[in-house]
């Protein structure tokens, strides 16, 4: 009776999850929060030279901010970063 009252349980939480599953929406973006579309960082650090330094700019830009243009079966999007960089002479 234990054996069989166990199974019976197994059976009824997989089909309870398999129906939960299937009862879910299939747009769901609005349940993430993707944050900024542009997020740039950079790290200074010496070169080897006494006079310079290396920089790296890391960036990441959403989805959400580029526009795309489709052309046959390719979306295209073009985006143009442009980076000054200036010490305290201006």
């Amino acid at each position: 009776m234990k054996i069989t009252t166990t199974a019976i349980f197994f059976v009824l939480i997989a089909f309870m999850s398999a129906s939960a599953q299937n009862s879910m929406p299939q747009d769901r973006t609005k349940f993430y929060k993707f944050g900024d579309n542009f997020i740039f960082d950079s790290f200074a650090q010496p070169y080897h030279s006494g006079d310079s330094v290396s920089i790296s700019v890391f960036y990441k830009i959403s989805y959400d901010a580029l526009v795309f243009s489709q052309k046959d079966d390719l979306f295209i999007s073009i985006v143009q970063v442009e980076f000054a960089f200036k010490d305290e002479s201006g």
